[in-house]
Protein backbone atom coordinates (compact mmCIF):
# COMPACT_ATOMS: atom_id res chain seq x y z
CA UNK A 1 0.00 0.00 0.00
CA UNK A 2 1.29 3.02 -1.03
CA UNK A 3 0.61 6.39 0.89
CA UNK A 4 -1.72 8.05 -1.41
CA UNK A 5 -4.10 4.75 -0.31
CA UNK A 6 -3.26 5.16 3.10
CA UNK A 7 -5.56 8.53 2.91
CA UNK A 8 -9.23 8.67 3.63
CA UNK A 9 -10.97 10.24 0.63
CA UNK A 10 -11.69 13.65 3.19
CA UNK A 11 -7.98 13.99 3.34
CA UNK A 12 -7.59 12.99 -0.52
CA UNK A 13 -10.26 15.91 -1.32
CA UNK A 14 -8.76 18.58 0.72
CA UNK A 15 -5.45 18.02 -0.96
CA UNK A 16 -7.04 18.24 -4.09
CA UNK A 17 -8.90 21.29 -3.70
CA UNK A 18 -5.61 22.93 -1.80
CA UNK A 19 -3.54 22.03 -4.83
CA UNK A 20 -5.82 22.75 -7.72
CA UNK A 21 -6.20 25.99 -6.31
CA UNK A 22 -2.17 26.67 -6.32
CA UNK A 23 -2.11 25.16 -9.92
CA UNK A 24 -4.83 27.29 -11.21
CA UNK A 25 -2.61 30.06 -9.88
CA UNK A 26 0.62 29.26 -11.77
CA UNK A 27 -1.74 28.18 -15.19
CA UNK A 28 -3.05 32.06 -14.58
CA UNK A 29 -0.06 33.33 -14.43
CA UNK A 30 0.73 32.26 -18.03
CA UNK A 31 3.09 29.37 -19.81
CA UNK A 32 5.07 27.53 -16.99
CA UNK A 33 8.73 28.71 -17.94
CA UNK A 34 12.14 27.09 -16.39
CA UNK A 35 13.61 24.08 -15.45
CA UNK A 36 12.52 24.13 -11.95
CA UNK A 37 9.16 25.49 -12.11
CA UNK A 38 8.13 23.19 -14.92
CA UNK A 39 9.11 20.31 -13.21
CA UNK A 40 6.94 21.40 -9.85
CA UNK A 41 4.18 22.03 -11.78
CA UNK A 42 4.21 18.76 -13.69
CA UNK A 43 5.04 16.81 -10.07
CA UNK A 44 1.79 18.78 -8.92
CA UNK A 45 -0.29 18.13 -11.56
CA UNK A 46 1.00 13.89 -11.05
CA UNK A 47 0.16 14.27 -7.12
CA UNK A 48 -2.99 15.66 -7.54
CA UNK A 49 -4.34 13.05 -10.33
CA UNK A 50 -2.78 10.47 -8.47
CA UNK A 51 -4.86 11.62 -5.38
CA UNK A 52 -7.85 11.85 -7.48
CA UNK A 53 -7.69 8.25 -9.05
CA UNK A 54 -8.09 6.84 -5.60
CA UNK A 55 -11.07 8.29 -4.90
CA UNK A 56 -14.17 5.77 -3.91
CA UNK A 57 -16.06 4.71 -6.93
CA UNK A 58 -19.50 6.55 -5.60
CA UNK A 59 -17.81 10.25 -5.88
CA UNK A 60 -16.10 9.48 -9.13
CA UNK A 61 -19.80 8.32 -9.92
CA UNK A 62 -21.14 11.06 -9.07
CA UNK A 63 -19.02 13.28 -11.08
CA UNK A 64 -19.30 12.36 -14.59
CA UNK A 65 -18.27 15.90 -16.06
CA UNK A 66 -14.47 14.66 -14.78
CA UNK A 67 -12.59 12.79 -18.03
CA UNK A 68 -11.80 10.16 -15.36
CA UNK A 69 -9.76 7.90 -18.08
CA UNK A 70 -7.99 11.40 -19.00
CA UNK A 71 -6.64 12.11 -15.55
CA UNK A 72 -5.16 8.68 -15.09
CA UNK A 73 -3.61 9.14 -18.49
CA UNK A 74 -2.09 12.87 -17.21
CA UNK A 75 -0.89 10.77 -14.49
CA UNK A 76 0.64 8.07 -16.06
CA UNK A 77 2.70 10.29 -18.57
CA UNK A 78 4.12 12.62 -15.73
CA UNK A 79 4.67 9.49 -13.49
CA UNK A 80 6.28 7.48 -16.15
CA UNK A 81 6.89 9.47 -19.50
CA UNK A 82 9.94 11.46 -18.37
CA UNK A 83 12.15 10.81 -21.20
CA UNK A 84 9.61 12.08 -23.42
CA UNK A 85 7.43 14.48 -21.01
CA UNK A 86 6.39 17.89 -23.07
CA UNK A 87 5.29 19.99 -20.37
CA UNK A 88 3.70 22.11 -22.64
CA UNK A 89 1.14 19.56 -23.51
CA UNK A 90 0.93 19.21 -19.30
CA UNK A 91 0.00 22.17 -19.37
CA UNK A 92 -3.12 22.15 -21.74
CA UNK A 93 -3.96 18.81 -20.21
CA UNK A 94 -3.94 20.38 -16.64
CA UNK A 95 -5.55 23.39 -17.65
CA UNK A 96 -8.64 21.85 -18.71
CA UNK A 97 -8.47 19.15 -15.79
CA UNK A 98 -8.26 21.32 -12.74
CA UNK A 99 -10.95 23.26 -12.81
CA UNK A 100 -12.97 20.25 -12.89
CA UNK A 101 -11.29 18.48 -10.11
CA UNK A 102 -11.32 21.47 -7.69
CA UNK A 103 -15.17 21.90 -8.54
CA UNK A 104 -15.46 18.13 -7.80
CA UNK A 105 -13.09 19.03 -4.19
CA UNK A 106 -15.23 21.83 -3.09
CA UNK A 107 -18.58 20.06 -3.84
CA UNK A 108 -17.81 17.01 -2.14
CA UNK A 109 -16.35 18.65 0.70
CA UNK A 110 -19.55 21.31 1.28
CA UNK A 111 -21.20 17.71 1.53
CA UNK A 112 -18.81 16.95 5.02
CA UNK A 113 -20.63 17.43 8.17
CA UNK A 114 -17.00 18.70 8.92
CA UNK A 115 -16.35 21.19 6.53
CA UNK A 116 -15.15 24.12 7.97
CA UNK A 117 -12.10 22.38 9.31
CA UNK A 118 -9.44 24.02 7.40
CA UNK A 119 -11.54 26.80 6.40
CA UNK A 120 -10.40 29.60 8.59
CA UNK A 121 -13.85 29.78 11.16
CA UNK A 122 -11.73 29.76 13.80
CA UNK A 123 -10.71 26.40 13.61
CA UNK A 124 -6.50 25.80 13.06
CA UNK A 125 -6.27 24.42 9.67
CA UNK A 126 -4.88 20.84 9.35
CA UNK A 127 -1.65 19.91 7.74
CA UNK A 128 -3.04 17.65 4.62
CA UNK A 129 -0.41 14.80 4.03
CA UNK A 130 0.89 14.38 0.31
CA UNK A 131 0.05 11.52 -1.52
CA UNK A 132 2.57 8.99 -2.80
CA UNK A 133 5.79 11.29 -0.77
Amino acid sequence: MNASEALTDTQRLRYIRAVTAQLERTLAAGPVRGVDARGNFCNRVQAVTEAAGHLAPEIKRRHPEVPWAAARALRNHTAHDHPVLRPQVVELAASALVPKLRALATAELALLPDATVGAGRGRRAERVPTPGM
